[in-house]
């Protein structure tokens, strides 16, 4: 194979097209997901892990609508406190207290009344604490 041919291998390895991009940046993120929780076309989140604090599985929804919204535009990494008590099965008051303290710890934002979205960049970390 001649040198030209192998730094087009390597260039095409190297620069990706548009829409391979996020699915390379969350790869490793997704695998991690996948051992708690899956989501649906439409948004809903199913957590699959049994024996994580209520704060925890919160944490799972919001992440899951994040990493799922950067893999599929039809779903909205945004969520109200109704659908996460409607996902959990959790009471408004244990939801709305699991959301204050991802909002204190940084992990979570309230752009809006009762919308929540898990802080981008919090991800790996909250990942990464997750038993397994």
């Amino acid at each position: 194979m001649p040198e030209s041919d192998d730094f087009e291998q390597l260039k095409r390895r190297f620069i990706i097209e548009d829409r391979m991009y996020e699915a390379e940046r969350w790869k490793n993120d997704l695998v991690k997901l996948l051992q708690y929780s899956k989501i649906t076309k439409k948004g809903r989140v199913l957590v699959l892990a049994d024996g994580l604090e209520d704060k925890d599985r919160v944490g799972l929804v919001l992440v899951s609508r994040l990493i799922g919204n950067r893999l599929d535009n039809n779903i909205s990494n945004s969520i109200n406190i109704a659908e996460i008590v409607d996902c959990l099965e959790l009471d408004v008051q244990t939801v709305n207290r699991c959301v204050k303290e991802l909002v204190d710890e940084g992990f979570a934002t309230i752009p809006d009344r009762n919308i929540c979205l898990a802080v981008h960049n919090k991800v790996k970390d909250f990942l990464r604490k997750l038993k397994g």
